[in-house]
């Protein structure tokens, strides 16, 4: 199997707000986390979160880590577009795709894909002619399908899984609304038993939609309420013009696929797992905490009364 897939995510913009923060580990390590939003345009309207897990001070060589150096510098002057408009901080990040496996409060498994952050430098660029957020990525696609939207036009679904620098399969949905790319996928017919294995490319676009509820009232001007809602949407905008050969032992086999899925459910089975330990800790915390109280009752205060006199 093929060891170099591609899985690359370029972004370039203003740092819009984040949640970075200083942390250290179990083991006393040093490392920064959190979240890092980029605003991609001059308006900000598309703003792209990257997420930052476990970035270190230095390399295994002892090196200075530059791109610890530099969300350190976000955290501490916090120049922000929030804050500052279009004199805040600009950046430039590398990354890739990833899922972010995790079990729902009703117990179901969830794997939306988002930016793993793995390298940030400053851009010295006009946002207004550099800002992106483009994806390029190698894509073992098993469906497609085309999504009706009498608002914004019919679009195509393409399903199927993205590696990391493991080879893990990760499972994403990606959309595509190019007229000539949808037929393209449409006449490839990717299945699960006839997969298509190529190179894929794109953008993210955020979209915020603002929707105003009017509330009549009995006297004076109604009452408007706004709900504010973000639609990010991964748009394939190319593919490469000869696909990968699926089937050879130096791409993908039919085996590596079945290797790949079994391993990524043993992983998800281990995120349940982990999950359901979380929570039995949490009881067994909150059960010793309730066995500290007193368990006889003290009576009630006579001053205390359930009939309120205003």
């Amino acid at each position: 199997m093929k060891s170099n897939f591609e899985n690359s995510v370029d972004i370039k913009g203003y740092v819009f707000n984040h949640t970075l923060a200083r942390k250290t580990s179990r083991k006393g390590q040093d490392y920064i986390g959190g979240v890092l939003n980029v605003a991609t345009d001059a308006d900000a309207m598309n703003v792209v979160p990257i997420h930052f897990t476990y970035v270190v001070p230095t390399y295994k060589n002892g090196n200075p880590n530059a791109t610890y150096e530099l969300l350190g510098q976000i955290i501490d002057n916090n120049n922000t577009y929030e804050l500052n408009g279009a004199s805040a901080m600009k950046v430039r990040i590398s990354g890739d795709i990833e899922c972010n496996d995790f079990v729902t409060r009703d117990g179901e498994m969830a794997s939306p894909k988002r930016v793993r952050g793995s390298f940030a430098h400053p851009e010295t660029n006009d946002i207004a002619a550099v800002g992106c957020a483009k994806f390029k990525t190698d894509m073992l696609i098993e469906g497609y399908q085309e999504v009706e939207d009498e608002a914004n036009g019919n679009y195509g679904r393409v399903r199927g899984f993205v590696f990391n620098f493991r080879n893990d399969f990760l499972p994403v949905d990606l959309t595509i609304r190019d007229k000539s790319g949808m037929s393209y996928f449409e006449k490839a017919e990717p299945t699960v038993s006839d997969p298509l294995l190529t190179s894929v490319w794109g953008d993210i676009v955020c979209t915020t939609v603002v929707k105003e509820t009017k509330v009549e009232s009995a006297f004076g001007a109604p009452d408007i309420k706004t709900t504010t809602r973000t639609l990010r949407a991964w748009d394939i905008t190319g593919a490469a013009s000869e696909p990968y050969e699926f089937g050879e032992d130096e791409v993908m086999t039919a085996e590596d696929v079945k290797k790949g899925k079994a391993n990524r459910e043993q992983h998800l089975a281990e995120v349940r797992a982990n999950h359901e330990e979380y929570q039995k800790s949490r009881n067994t915390s909150n059960n010793n905490s309730n066995n500290t109280f007193p368990t006889t009752q003290k009576s009630a205060s006579p001053t205390a009364s359930t009939n309120y006199k205003f």
